[in-house]
């Protein structure tokens, strides 16, 4: 008989914290990474999927995975919201090139 192994708790759901301090630090771009973040700061600034490929020397197709990943991390289902998301955030200060703050 196979003796019984200690299992982690089932991970909890980033929903059960939406509109909680949590979900706010989440959604300053802890889950993104830097590429998403870079990404998500050309969309917001009017990029198509072709222009940020082309700056990034990536696919198309890989800009738009990023983007759908960028959605479904965020709970955000447009671009517009995604915009809306920078400009809110603050991300808009990010360097479009790095995704790191703009140093002044």
């Amino acid at each position: 008989m196979r003796s019984k192994r200690w299992r982690p708790a089932a991970p909890i759901s980033p929903r059960a914290f939406r509109g909680s301090p949590v979900d706010r630090a989440a959604r300053t771009g802890g889950y993104l990474t830097v590429r998403e973040r870079i990404i998500l700061v050309r969309l917001a600034a009017g990029g198509s999927n072709r222009d940020i490929a082309e700056a990034l020397a990536i696919s198309p197709a890989t800009v738009e995975t990023h983007r759908k990943n960028i959605k479904k991390k965020l709970g955000i289902a447009t671009t517009a919201g995604l915009t809306r998301y920078v400009m809110e955030n603050g991300l808009s200060s990010l360097d479009p090139a790095t995704g790191l703050p703009i140093t002044g």
